[in-house]
């Protein structure tokens, strides 16, 4: 599985507010991706599952360790994985941050004192800008090429260090996988409306946008490096062959599938979903807008989506969003 997120953030609820949510916010000024229970697990997953998932996603885990740590048995599995995982590998995995409580932390988990640690401080911006130097030289050690997938939303969502040698289609799917991104719109019947997602440059998104129906169905891959604009073609052409360069950042643009017919599907689906499509808006988070009609204007209280009224997260109220995860 690619590992597609800087950090899996380990902690508990009790250090949430004080310690957790303040860092977070500062890892995404430097640009840091992260894994977090309470973005990434939704009513009625599977918590072992999304751990799982998220364990194997990122490249380290930070262990934010702290008195209410001790004990905990959510906490302390995902310790006791995350050892497991460097132990077998032989490579580091481990980043710990104790917030509090030191010697009666290194008493307890002895294992952790032959691990070198950082311990928490007021200046949280330092902390994070040692997080982000990290990192960077961890990139720098690997071979091939650094991609970043940045959602406009919400900053960079996936790191990816690949070969060179890799195709745009593996590429594609690896960050719509990342995304959860669909690769097909529901139109009611029972023929969906297929889709595909095509790597833009961020530096090519007005080039893109000015290119007609036709040719934005053509293209793979749009990417402007010091010799101008590079079109590729072919699901088969390697990342050398498609211009991409080291610390490229993408966007995806979804557009209807080559191989199916917009006809056909526009006389599948309601006019309400056909008139959606015709000017798909840029994706780059797993968000499908369901209308380009005006929304109607309903109060909702502070905290709530506007959409829906579903309650938004605590990161999505320090960022100030107005929308959930499923509207935004």
């Amino acid at each position: 599985m690619a590992q597609n997120q800087d950090l899996f953030i380990s902690h508990t609820d009790a250090d949430k507010e004080e310690y957790v949510l303040p860092l977070t916010i500062s890892l995404l000024r430097h640009g840091i991706t992260f894994w977090i229970d309470s973005e990434e697990i939704d009513w009625g997953d599977s918590i072992t599952k999304k751990v799982n998932e998220g364990l194997a996603k990122s490249q380290y885990v930070l262990l934010c360790l702290s008195r209410n740590f001790l004990g905990r048995p959510w906490p302390e599995a995902e310790m006791n994985a995350a050892l497991a995982i460097q132990n077998k590998t032989g490579e580091k995995k481990v980043l710990p941050l104790i917030l509090n409580s030191k010697d009666e932390l290194l008493e307890t988990y002895p294992l952790l004192a032959d691990l070198a640690y950082r311990e928490f401080h007021s200046n949280i911006d330092d902390l994070a800008l040692s997080l982000a130097n990290f990192l960077q030289k961890s990139t720098d050690r690997k071979e091939g090429v650094h991609v970043v997938i940045e959602s406009v939303e919400r900053g960079v969502l996936c790191n990816l260090n690949i070969e060179k040698s890799q195709t745009i289609q593996w590429l594609s799917e690896e960050a719509r996988k990342a995304l959860d991104l669909k690769t097909s719109l529901d139109t009611g019947t029972s023929q969906p409306f297929k889709i595909r997602w095509v790597l833009v440059d961020v530096n090519a998104v007005e080039e893109w946008k000015k290119l007609d129906r036709s040719e934005q169905q053509r293209v793979r891959a749009l990417v402007k490096g010091t010799e101008g604009l590079k079109y590729s073609y072919q699901r088969r052409d390697t990342l050398t062959e498609a211009g991409i360069y080291d610390g490229i950042i993408f966007n995806l643009f979804p557009i209807e599938d080559e191989h199916y017919s917009p006809g056909d599907a526009a006389m599948l689906a309601s006019p309400y979903q056909t008139r959606d499509f015709e000017h798909p808006p840029m994706i780059s988070i797993t968000t499908w807008p369901a209308t380009q009609e005006k929304i109607p204007e309903i109060k909702r209280k502070p905290g709530q989506c506007e959409l829906c009224g579903a309650k938004l997260g605590v990161l999505d109220r320090l960022r100030e969003e107005k929308r959930c995860k499923e509207h935004r």
